[in-house]
């Protein structure tokens, strides 16, 4: 099997949105969501997400989303300070707040929505495609990244629309290569194949 590099890719152009969606329930220790925020950070640097080019909004999610930062605002301290939850994660519910969030934008640029998940499945999976075709109804376009060494393909699968808009990060200390690499991929709207690490 050959595989090519991916082409150069383009920056994000001022009229995108990205949504970053974080698991802080309770299959996420201490150490794996300092590797979320840490990796949701350098993807918004690789993004140059501001308030005035392509903008980003951050939803922390464990049996109920709660939206950390909206569209505009500043994420300066916010992401550091999203606390771990004890509750089972509920991506369906993450996913469908992330539609919502997407259906009150008043910009017309690509939506992508970019979920990190290390939850076991607590939502059928009608619920996640529902879920998932929810937001492709509002235009945006779902990444999954996760965070085990043996994720759930399954539901993964019924959250993304194509196998390739799965990732999987497992290594914290080779995070700025991961985040590069992703970030790109999302760029060309491609991913990687299953079953393949990152960097």
């Amino acid at each position: 099997m050959f595989l090519f590099p991916d082409p150069p890719s383009s920056p994000l152009k001022p009229a995108t949105e990205v949504i970053f969606l974080l698991d802080t329930s309770q299959n996420v220790s201490r150490d794996l969501l300092k590797v979320e925020k840490e990796l949701v950070t350098l993807l918004l640097q690789h993004f140059n997400i501001s308030v005035t080019g392509p903008r980003g909004a951050v939803i922390a999610y464990a049996d109920r989303p709660s939206l950390t930062t909206n569209f505009g605002e500043d994420f300066s301290d916010r992401i550091n300070s999203i606390p771990l939850s004890r509750a089972a994660g509920r991506i369906d519910r993450a996913l469908q707040y992330a539609s919502q969030l997407f259906a009150r934008s008043d910009r017309n640029g690509r939506k992508i929505a970019i979920l990190l998940t290390a939850s076991r499945r607590n939502s059928s999976l009608k619920q996640l495609r529902d879920a998932e075709k929810s937001l492709r109804l509002n235009g945006a376009q779902t990444f999954a990244i996760a965070l085990t060494e043996v994720p759930d393909i399954q539901e993964l699968l019924a959250i993304v629309h194509r196998s390739d808009d799965i990732f999987r990060v497992s290594r914290g200390d080779i995070l700025s290569i991961q985040s590069r690499d992703i970030a790109e991929k999302i760029r060309n709207k491609r991913g990687m194949i299953i079953g393949m690490s990152i960097g």
